[in-house]
């Protein structure tokens, strides 16, 4: 049988939805309304958001370690924040000289933009031709040769904006053009939704500002990754697809190899007498095999030469367990 609620039971139930107001009679709701632009609707979620935060935050780390090791000092890169606005919006926002580089996905969905500040890459050419790095009060435009000076940087965001992705959805970005007017720069309808996501560039006491506009009609396609999270596309990821990824930066790998033509001794006292035409024999014999490092250690023996007109090297045979300088220290 149901229970018959009481006239205190049911006036509770309004009170924790309403207020009665006094004063006038009338009954207003407390709960809070959240104010919608009907011209600027929201196509992504603030799950996805969070989700693209996430992958962008993994660029900025990434990004901070390359330009530390490239210019040789401690740079920064941090995520300020994201929002959504047309792309009307972003390119009013947008100064008159900029310093734009147009990405687009080699699958046809669209382009997206990659804008820098130019302070940034006149300091950062500076420092990649041996300058101390100084920072430009008024920005000026971008020579042809500026701009391949800091295309390797350029592609290394691609590559790293790739790799982000890549854990969640394959967006396979490559280069396609650089402009420094916005506005002769148009990769979407004015009224098109956009993602926007800003960063900042820190070095030493200077801050230069980054952003990644990203049209929604790009990012469709990722939306439903988005929204399941990044736990689900490493999950897709077998565990042969990861030994291939690490055996294939291992085979990548770069050795120092190293022919050593002989060795030998010399005293404090005849090194400081050296001069330009003296001759220090070594003990090797003029047909004897030449070692070969590899890493530091002794693997091939052979006879150096020529190749045309560039020096080489023939191997002719690998060192044996015994004949290994390592071991016979043993």
């Amino acid at each position: 049988m149901n229970k018959i609620l009481s006239q205190d039971e049911i006036n509770q139930l309004l009170n924790s939805y309403k207020s009665q107001r006094v004063g006038d009679g009338t009954v207003e709701d407390l709960r809070e309304i959240q104010p919608y632009d009907f011209k600027h609707p929201e196509r992504i979620s603030k799950d996805m958001m969070r989700s693209m935060r996430t992958i962008h935050e993994g660029l900025a780390r990434a990004m901070g370690t390359h330009l530390s090791s490239t210019m040789r000092q401690m740079v920064e890169v941090n995520l300020l924040s994201m929002d959504q606005v047309t792309y009307a919006e972003y390119t009013m926002s947008l100064p008159e000289l900029s310093c734009l580089f147009v990405l687009t996905t080699e699958k046809g969905g669209g382009s997206v933009i990659a804008e820098l500040s130019p302070q940034f890459v006149l300091y950062m050419v500076d420092r990649l031709l041996g300058g101390t790095g100084e920072v430009l009060m008024e920005p000026r435009e971008i020579t042809i040769i500026e701009q391949n000076v800091i295309s390797r940087f350029v592609n290394q965001l691609v590559g790293t904006l790739n790799e982000a992705w890549g854990l969640i959805f394959p967006m396979e970005f490559v280069r396609e053009s650089y402009e420094s007017n916005p506005q002769f720069v148009q990769i979407a309808p004015a009224s098109e939704t956009v993602a926007v996501v800003f960063f900042e560039i820190r070095v030493r006491a200077h801050t230069f500002p980054m952003n990644i506009c990203l049209p929604y009609f790009v990012l469709e396609p990722a939306l439903p990754y988005l929204t399941q999270g990044r736990r689900l596309s490493m999950e897709r990821r077998t565990d042969r697809e990861v030994q291939l990824s690490i055996a294939h930066k291992v085979l990548c790998g770069e050795m120092e190899l190293r022919a050593v033509l002989g060795r030998t001794q010399l005293c404090l006292e005849d090194f400081l007498r050296l001069q330009v035409g003296d001759v220090l024999t070594l003990p090797a014999k003029e047909q004897e095999e030449v070692e070969l490092e590899v890493g530091d250690k002794v693997k091939f023996l052979g006879r150096p030469g020529r190749v045309g007109k560039r020096r080489g090297f023939r191997i002719t045979r690998p060192v044996e367990h015994l004949e290994d300088p390592i071991y016979n220290e043993f």
